[in-house]
C-alpha cells in the first residue's frame, strides 16, 4: 500500500510529537534518578557501621585510580518505565553496587553493612541479585556485586 504525501506529513508530525514527549519524560527521569542517587549515597555515608569500614569511599559510576580498599562503586542501571502516555506512576531504579576489598573477611563485613544501610534510607529498596566473591586477578582484590531495586 502506497502512503500519500499528506499521510507522510501526519505520520511525521505524530512521531515528532511522540519523540518530543519521550525526550521531556527522559529528562525528568534523569533528574529523578539523580535525586535518588544522592539519597542512596547519603544513606550509605550516614550508616555508622558502614562508614567505619569504608569512610567516604563510596563512588558513583567509576573508581578513582589506585583506590583504597574497602570501597563501594554504584550506578543506576535502569530508568523508570516510560510509555507513550508519559512516565509511569511507579518510578523505580535498579542500582548495581560493587564492593571491593583486599581480603574476603573485609569484603563480607562491608557487604553485610551495605545491606543493613539500604534498609535505613528515606527510600524503599529490595535486593534483586547477589553475586559474591569474585576475585579480580588484575587488581588482586575481592568483589561482591549486589543489585537493588530502589524507589521513593
Amino acid at each position: 500500500m502506497a502512503v500519500s504525501g499528506s499521510q507522510k506529513t501526519r505520520i511525521g508530525a505524530y512521531f515528532g510529537g511522540v519523540s518530543k514527549k519521550l525526550t521531556i519524560v527522559a529528562k525528568a527521569a534523569t533528574e529523578i534518578a539523580g535525586a535518588i542517587t544522592i539519597d542512596v549515597r547519603a544513606a550509605l555515608l550516614a550508616y555508622g557501621d558502614l562508614a567505619a569500614l569504608v569512610g567516604n569511599r563510596i563512588y558513583r559510576v567509576r573508581l578513582p585510580d589506585n583506590p583504597t580498599y574497602p570501597c563501594i562503586l554504584f550506578r543506576a542501571t535502569e530508568e523508570p518505565e516510560v510509555t507513550l502516555g508519559g512516565a509511569s506512576a511507579v518510578q523505580h531504579f535498579e542500582y548495581e553496587f560493587e564492593i571491593y576489598a583486599d581480603d574476603f573477611g573485609q569484603l563480607e563485613s562491608t557487604a553485610l553493612q551495605l545491606q543493613n544501610a539500604m534498609k535505613t534510607g528515606a527510600f524503599k529498596a529490595i535486593m534483586v541479585d547477589f553475586n559474591d566473591d569474585n576475585f579480580l586477578d588484575s587488581s588482586r582484590v575481592h568483589g561482591i556485586f549486589i543489585d537493588y531495586s530502589v524507589w521513593q
